[in-house]
């Protein structure tokens, strides 16, 4: 899970290696190229593109990922992310405070940023 998915395609994890790689992520340029990043070693399971390179991303889990980009921990504590709405593929700005959800655990409902099911009751704003 993680940003990486709308920038990369052909990616798969490679147990014996113990990496998710991807066989085209885009480089800020355009250029699409293999790219490959230890699985085991990044905690948050989340992973980005980081102008071509597969990054390990310090996020909080959860279903977001799968529908969310750009996501970030802001510095007054809010996670911040572009998420899209739904069957339009139209994207908002959404944020919610990191502490909102009891089990740390956030989920994407109609582009906003939410707590899952199961966790502590909480909405996020557009900005």
């Amino acid at each position: 899970m993680g940003s990486y998915l709308g920038s990369c395609s052909g990616c798969s994890i490679d147990d014996q290696a113990d990496t998710l790689k991807c066989t085209k992520c885009s480089k800020n340029c355009g250029a699409q190229i293999e790219s490959r990043v230890p699985f085991s070693s990044c905690t948050s399971k989340a992973f980005g593109n980081n102008g071509g390179d597969l990054t390990c991303e310090d996020l909080p889990a959860g279903n977001y990922l799968r529908s969310c980009e750009n996501c970030n921990k802001d510095s007054d504590g809010h996670l911040s992310c572009a998420c899209h709405t739904g069957s339009g593929g139209n994207k908002v700005d959404t944020r919610i405070k990191l502490d909102a959800c009891g089990a740390g655990l956030f989920d994407n409902t109609d582009g906003q940023l939410v707590c899952a099911s199961g966790a502590a009751a909480g909405h996020g704003a557009e900005l």
